[in-house]
């Protein structure tokens, strides 16, 4: 197992060097002189040339990228052109926030979506199998933003059960962090945990069908037993892979959903950013995601060498 971690994190330093010279590469996108662009509306000369300093703009791109390179291994990502504030404070105050709603998301993705894909293979041909079908047909096609619109007018508005917005840390108060988590992850979850319930019933219906099941049962096997020991164990290769492509387009989803709730996190600063020019905050929260995807997708090959020994071995 230690050698599969090895092995992948080294195939990994490759990667990880294109990702920074794509996100230090934003700044090149951007038309005309981007220190003109960044400085706004009739900046003076003065404006320009301290945003030009501050990029390094003033400097050849290898040693731009080189200089913004190790900065960034020392976790140093440079300054806010709006605010000052340095880059690398802003991302770990608002990190915790996207965090937790992402894990709680996928928490909630895994403890609806698995067990009704295992149902509904259990249950084919039935209404149990039909029902679940639907459910799944409408967590997919329904988008994001309606529901947690919808969710916000029954649960919030109407009922008063949870809040509408906003967000309070949960080593303030646990009760009203889960209070105001709870809609927002609710929201986040819905396809996820359609497309691992889909993913599931189809890879359940396949193991289902092979001969060792058959004979676990003819062993007489409790079914609850044949369905998780010899079924869901080996059906669960194709849902880890769900479960890890749905947890990274959780990132992308939250920034939909903290605005919609008004959640102070990474989605909530990207944006802004955009909005306010803010290029080496942009540049900080596109490096940190694209590291959050990275880690994700090691942890899913680890999960690939537990569950499969032949993959230690590749």
């Amino acid at each position: 197992m230690a050698g599969l971690l090895v092995n992948r994190i080294l195939r990994s330093v490759p990667l990880v060097l294109l990702i920074t010279l794509g996100v230090y590469g934003l700044v090149f996108l951007i038309p005309g002189d981007p220190a003109a662009t960044l400085a706004g509306d009739n900046p003076t000369p003065e404006q320009i040339a301290h945003i030009r300093q501050s990029l390094g703009l003033d400097r050849p791109a290898v040693e731009q990228y080189l200089g913004w390179l190790l900065d960034a291994v020392r976790g140093q990502l440079g300054q806010s052109l709006y605010t000052g504030a340095d880059v690398t404070g802003m991302i770990l105050d608002r990190f915790g926030v996207t965090a937790w709603l992402s894990v709680l998301a996928v928490l909630v993705a895994v403890v609806i979506g698995i067990p009704a894909g295992v149902l509904a293979a259990a249950a084919r041909g039935s209404w149990i199998d039909r029902a679940i079908t639907v459910a799944v047909t409408a967590g997919i096609a329904i988008p994001g933003f309606w529901l947690g619109l919808m969710l916000i007018i029954v649960f919030a508005l109407q009922a008063g059960v949870f809040p509408a917005g906003g967000y309070t840390p949960i080593s303030e108060d646990f009760g009203e962090w889960l209070l105001h988590v709870t809609l927002p992850a609710v929201t986040l979850a819905a396809a996820p945990a359609a497309e691992l319930a889909r993913h599931t019933r189809s890879a359940m219906l396949g193991v289902l069908e092979q001969d060792y099941i058959r004979s676990a049962r003819a062993k007489g096997v409790a079914e609850w037993a044949v369905l998780i020991r010899h079924g869901l164990k080996n059906a669960a290769g194709p849902v880890i892979t769900v479960l890890s492509f749905q947890a990274a387009l959780l990132l992308g989803g939250s920034v939909i959903v903290e605005q919609i709730f008004g959640m102070p996190g990474l989605g909530s600063l990207a944006i802004q950013a955009v909005h306010d020019k803010d290029l080496p905050v942009l540049q900080g929260v596109v490096l940190v995601a694209a590291l959050i995807v990275m880690i994700i997708n090691l942890l899913t090959d680890l999960a690939y060498g537990f569950l499969n020994p032949k993959v230690r071995a590749v």
